[in-house]
């Protein structure tokens, strides 16, 4: 049984990347799928395995079964966690969409997504100390230019379901005030 270990927890890393990659694949045929699962079940994953822990047994197609299992739990897994992170969405635990879909990756996706996210998370943090007083309005005019959001994604997500995780008297006052302008009009 402790010669299962090995193969279950290899097997359950894959399940869990199998059900992302599954879910993140922006055009979905069966030929994807296809080479989705040989890559993570097929002849190589699984020689691979049997050639790391021949020495330990004999039994190559107990690594098989083993891993098999942990690619079923890992994919299960993943599964539930996505069920869990949409529900606390849904519910207003996770307060934007943009953190909604770090948490759901289980990390940050692209590059561009993630200079985005850090922007998001960046202004939000900014605005909060702003409105609290403990940034000041040249403090905030300097900080502002540095922040990887631009002006074109900020006013996108004021204008789409996405929401900042601030109080819209505080964008309000940002946006009157003239500190939009601020933010960087490219990406750096």
């Amino acid at each position: 049984m402790p010669n299962a270990f090995g193969p279950v927890l290899l097997g359950a890393v894959m399940g869990w990347m199998l059900y992302y990659f599954v879910r993140m694949y922006r055009i979905f045929s069966p030929k994807t799928l296809a080479a989705t699962l040989v890559a993570f079940g097929g002849g190589p994953a699984i020689e691979a395995l049997s050639s790391l822990l021949k020495a330990s047994s004999s039994s190559e197609s107990g690594y098989a079964l083993w891993y098999a299992v942990g690619v079923g739990a890992g994919f299960f897994s993943y599964a539930t966690w996505a069920g869990v992170i949409t529900l606390l969405y849904v519910f207003g635990r996770i307060p934007s969409f943009p953190k909604f879909r770090i948490a759901i990756a289980c990390g940050a996706g692209l590059d561009d997504e993630l200079r985005q996210v850090e922007g998001i998370m960046e202004l939000e943090d900014l605005l909060g100390r702003w409105a609290k007083g403990e940034e000041s309005d040249d403090s905030i005019k300097r900080q502002l230019p540095a922040i990887t959001l631009t002006q074109r994604e900020y006013w996108k997500l004021r204008r789409s379901r996405d929401r900042l995780d601030c109080d819209k008297a505080i964008l309000d006052r940002f946006e009157t005030e003239g500190l939009a302008s601020l933010l960087p009009l490219k990406a750096t």
